[in-house]
């Protein structure tokens, strides 16, 4: 249970990484629409 938490926790950050990283305009409209 927790290893999978933290494979699902860790693929998380890295696509946000990774959209961040390579559309930071595309991620901010995002988050700002949450």
């Amino acid at each position: 249970m927790a290893g999978k938490g933290v494979t699902i926790l860790g693929g998380f950050v890295a696509d946000l990484a990774f959209w961040t990283g390579r559309l930071p305009a595309m991620g901010e409209t995002v988050m700002g629409r949450e």
